[in-house]
């Protein structure tokens, strides 16, 4: 393959991850998060991962390339972070979007990235 040819497969390849068993373990861990009371959970979810409070029924899988690949932009922008290839990209709403790039791994944890509607990150967390 040419380097013509890689760029141009690159360039097409998705970057929305599609829908399985870990974007909806995030989306039900989003709800979670954007539902409950407890003040704890609250107080993190506020002061500590800035995840906007929108209702469950908001919270959906992001399956626009268009929206995937900002993000994708956003997180390469990021201090010390790679390119992810794809990831799962999550609405929140009007609000913004939490996103996870399953091979990009803390040790044995994850990163979530929350960003804003224009693609900036306020915040997220990295965790089991």
């Amino acid at each position: 393959m040419t380097a013509n040819a890689s760029t141009a497969a690159a360039q097409t390849a998705k970057k929305c991850r599609a829908a399985d068993a870990n974007s909806a373990n995030l989306i039900t861990e989003l709800t979670l998060m954007v539902t409950s009371t407890d003040s704890e959970t609250v107080a993190d979810r506020t002061n500590i991962y800035h995840v906007p409070v929108v209702s469950a029924s908001q919270i959906a899988l992001v399956t626009d390339e268009k929206v995937c690949a900002k993000v994708v932009l956003a997180i390469a922008a990021l201090p010390a972070k790679k390119t992810p290839v794809n990831l799962y990209v999550v609405k929140m709403g009007s609000k913004g979007y939490a996103a996870w790039d399953p091979t990009a791994v803390a040790g044995e944890y994850r990163t979530i990235h929350i960003f804003d509607t224009k693609y900036v990150r306020v915040g997220g967390w990295t965790g089991g």
